[in-house]
């Protein structure tokens, strides 16, 4: 599980080594998506063009239609790299989901 710049720095550790055990999923919450345009440049967590997941491993992504911190085109650009992803678009939450992690803690049951 991982928020926001944790959250992009687990995506890229995770398409770059087999994590050590098994992994039931991967939640991602307002996920930073690094790439070519200021200010969103970060090379270090930048993914590979040829990025890859392990298709077996579920990939959760969550994002707040209020977000002002991360745009909600960053999700999107998920969305393009991680098609098999299941996506929460929630309305009317912030940044923080308004401290509101009811359909995140409903998937991780």
């Amino acid at each position: 599980m991982g928020h926001s710049i944790g959250a992009s720095v687990a995506i890229k550790w995770l398409t770059e080594r087999a994590p050590e055990q098994s992994l039931a999923g991967v939640f991602l919450i307002a996920t930073s998506f690094w790439g070519d345009l200021p200010p969103w440049q970060w090379k270090d967590v930048q993914l590979s063009p040829d990025v890859k997941l392990p298709r077996a491993l579920p990939l959760f992504l969550y994002h707040g239609s209020d977000d002002e911190t991360v745009p909600s085109g960053h999700l999107a650009s998920y969305e393009t790299v991680f098609p098999q992803a299941h996506v929460q678009r929630l309305q009317e939450r912030n940044h923080q989901l308004n401290d509101n992690l009811a359909e995140v803690a409903s998937d991780i049951r």
